[in-house]
């Protein structure tokens, strides 16, 4: 993956008006490294892939090609459910039944209306139902 210089994403997000990854604003002494924020001056390579003598990084996962948004989603499901439930690792207690179940009813009411929200915390059916989808992953922790 390239990094990009602020001369390069001003370029390319002149319509988007703001990074390429994540649409933020950046100050002119910046450039967008995965989401995050970093100074010109950090180095650049142009050949990250291919160079393991300065990273040793080519059978480690690509995070960077998870779509943000998702991730987002799931945070703020998670934040409800902490203010609601008060323990973070509740979910932890719950059987894996109750969580396919769970998705498949969110799914529904996604697949009924994209639009829809679940009633009781005013959030999208879809960021549920990815939000149980994970919680089931966590628990299977499938081998790669």
């Amino acid at each position: 993956m390239k990094d990009y210089r602020l001369s390069e994403l001003k370029q390319m997000c002149e319509k988007r008006n703001g990074c390429v990854n994540c649409e933020a604003s950046f100050p002119d002494d910046t450039r967008c490294v995965f989401m995050e924020y970093a100074p010109a001056s950090w180095p650049v390579s142009e050949n990250t892939d291919d160079n393991q003598e300065a990273k040793a990084d080519a059978d480690k996962l690509r995070l960077s090609l998870v779509p943000t948004e998702i991730i987002k989603a799931i945070a703020r499901i998670r934040m409800y459910g902490t203010e609601k439930y008060g323990d973070p690792d509740n979910w932890k207690n719950v059987e894996a039944e109750r969580y396919v179940d769970a998705a498949y009813r969110h799914w529904l009411e996604f697949v009924k209306d994209h639009k829809s929200v679940d009633e009781e915390s005013g959030l999208p059916h879809l960021w549920h139902c990815c939000c149980n989808l994970a919680f089931l992953c966590e628990m299977e922790k499938y081998d790669e």
